[in-house]
């Protein structure tokens, strides 16, 4: 005959189990709890590349090679082409534009409609270039390129990101 104390010891309590299930659950919530804090981090982390993209994408191609007094900016794209708008780098500017997520400017905007919602659906930044030439150096133009985001965003929902260059004109 069998003892039935030696059955029971390899089996487990139905206090153990609810005591591992409960370790199970409040880990299992530990980690769940973290899925949302990645998205955000990965969210801020696509605008903040995106952003560079589209600064980095204006400040190399603002000096005209063969004319050091004016700057240019790509304001649009049309027919897979770039639309360019000249600054003379003497005069103080700013420039409201559109991008889209593949950092390509969309169109010019007026300052009001730059601070209202975008509606058009393919924007995802807005952008301010602004040129400031130094009065006390000459020569010398501040770039400054100030990324806005999303677009759809009324401008005091928008998480901005500045870009500045100092630009040695000769």
């Amino acid at each position: 005959m069998t003892n039935p104390k030696s059955h029971g010891a390899a089996a487990f309590t139905l206090t153990e189990i609810l005591i591992a299930l409960g370790i199970f659950c409040v880990g299992a919530l530990g980690l769940l709890a973290l899925f949302p804090v990645a998205q955000v981090t990965e969210r801020e982390s696509a605008e903040e590349t995106r952003s560079a993209v589209i600064a980095s994408g204006i400040m190399d191609a603002l000096i005209i090679p063969n004319d050091p007094y004016q700057l240019r900016v790509a304001r649009a794209v049309t027919n897979g082409l770039l639309e360019w708008k000249r600054i003379p780098s003497s005069v103080a500017t700013n420039l409201f534009l559109s991008y889209n997520a593949s950092g390509e400017p969309i169109g010019e905007l007026d300052e009001n409609k730059a601070s209202l919602p975008i509606l058009n659906m393919e924007a995802c930044a807005v952008v301010t270039f602004g040129i400031r030439p130094k009065t006390s150096t000459p020569g010398l133009v501040t770039a400054e390129v100030i990324v806005a985001s999303p677009a759809a965003a009324p401008a005091e929902k928008r998480s901005i990101r500045r870009f500045v260059r100092l630009l040695a004109l000769p």
